[in-house]
């Protein structure tokens, strides 16, 4: 499972070294990759604490709310509302061209 997570976390920084780079060529794309790298430590995270990856992004979203109910530290950063944000304005918005 830990090599699992690394593989996780690899991506997600491979996908934000790719997001800075094609910040001044191509917006939209730099924010879904930006966007991508959001989910992926998320999905490290949640594998980390449940051994399972979640399938789809609502997913994602329900396990970190449950892990945020069980641990304070996750709640004291906010880190269900800082997801959330990252998927508003990297994904949502950005994809329907509103940035």
């Amino acid at each position: 499972m830990d090599h699992e997570v690394k593989e996780l976390i690899e991506d997600a920084e491979e996908l934000l070294s790719r997001a800075f780079k094609e910040m001044n060529v191509n917006l939209r794309d730099a924010a879904e990759k930006a966007w991508g790298a959001t989910l992926r430590a998320s999905n490290a995270l949640i594998l980390a604490r449940t051994e399972r990856v979640p399938e789809w992004t609502p997913e994602t979203t329900r396990v970190l709310y449950e892990l945020s109910s069980k641990e304070p530290e996750m709640e004291r950063v906010r880190l269900c509302d800082r997801y959330h944000t990252r998927s508003d304005y990297l994904h949502g918005y950005c994809l329907r061209g509103e940035m």
